[in-house]
């Protein structure tokens, strides 16, 4: 073994919401610069997030939710519900809405990024 995780493969539901990622921000006349602003990210990487090359994390989708004035779910438009075995996002959860409202707040993209890889290490330990 070399040492490198082994990369997760994306369902089909990842790959619809990549889909709608992208039409979204095309409809809205957006510039993958300014989705990489908003969600501290480069642009390389909102590129990967639209081709699917990279699953896209909740509360990246709640902040762009918030953004476009959609709700969460609209992400998952055209995915079958066999399309994957997992259990449906909390979506109407209050509290796992008020922390991606609480993200959308910080402004500073340097920030929102160390906020996001908090809860990314508190996900792999919990």
């Amino acid at each position: 073994m070399n040492g490198k995780k082994s990369p997760r493969s994306l369902s089909a539901a990842d790959h619809v919401v990549a889909a709608n990622l992208r039409r979204l921000r095309r409809e809205r006349g957006v510039a993958q610069d300014t989705i990489a602003r908003l969600l501290g990210v480069s642009y390389q990487q909102v590129q990967k997030y639209e081709t699917g090359k990279n699953r896209i994390g909740l509360s990246r989708l709640g902040i762009l939710a918030d953004f476009y004035g959609i709700k969460l779910e609209s992400f998952l438009d055209g995915a079958s519900s066999t399309a994957t075995h997992h259990a449906p996002l909390p979506i109407d959860d209050p509290e796992i809405m008020a922390v991606c409202r609480k993200l959308a707040d910080i402004t500073d993209p340097l920030l929102r990024q160390k906020a996001h890889r908090i809860i990314d290490t508190l996900i792999s330990h919990g």
